[in-house]
């Protein structure tokens, strides 16, 4: 049986989870901080800033409420100007919610980390228009989409763990981790 999740744990996972994932970017960009160009630095600076306002308020670039007149007017533009005559097509070619988020967030990170990061984004936002949809077979998968968040926000947070541990403890946290997942 599937475990229930209270609408508030999983915020409280999708604020921690995004959290931990601009720490694991931070991280991994001090490795090549040195070795990026000035314009480079200053993209990931602000992908990190970006990344800071989506953890402390992911309503706000996930969230039906917030985010589903402007998805549907960039579709309804985009049917209009590419004379489509499905609307549903348009939705599937603009950029949805998550899309924007992680197109703002690209420069800060990259390789197996931006692929987490698009993963993460797009089980709260599925989770987010799943949880508010008028379709019962669209709700019902809600929690499914719940427990990916919390299981993801939970490795982010060990792995976060692991970064912060001292360098000598670090490696002990590692040998434990990979035990546990």
């Amino acid at each position: 049986m599937q475990r229930k999740y209270k609408e508030q744990d999983v915020y409280v996972a999708i604020k921690s989870g995004f959290a931990n994932l601009k720490m694991l970017a931070r991280d991994e960009l001090k490795k090549r901080w040195r070795t990026m160009a000035f314009a480079d630095r200053c993209a990931a600076a602000r992908a990190l800033k970006f990344m800071d306002a989506v953890a402390a308020n992911p309503e706000k670039y996930f969230s039906r409420a917030h985010t589903q007149d402007a998805w549907r007017f960039r579709a309804e533009y985009f049917a209009s100007d590419k004379n489509l005559d499905d609307m549903a097509d348009a939705y599937y070619l603009v950029e949805d919610p998550q899309g924007i988020v992680c197109n703002r967030v690209a420069a800060a990170m990259h390789g197996t980390l931006a692929q987490e990061y698009r993963r993460f984004c797009n089980a709260v936002q599925q989770w987010e228009y799943d949880r508010t949809s008028n379709k019962p077979a669209f709700r019902k998968g809600a929690p499914g989409f719940a427990r990916e968040i919390v299981e993801k926000s939970g490795r982010y947070q060990a792995l976060a763990d692991i970064n912060r541990a001292n360098v000598f403890v670090r490696p002990f946290k590692q040998i434990i981790y990979q035990f546990q997942h």
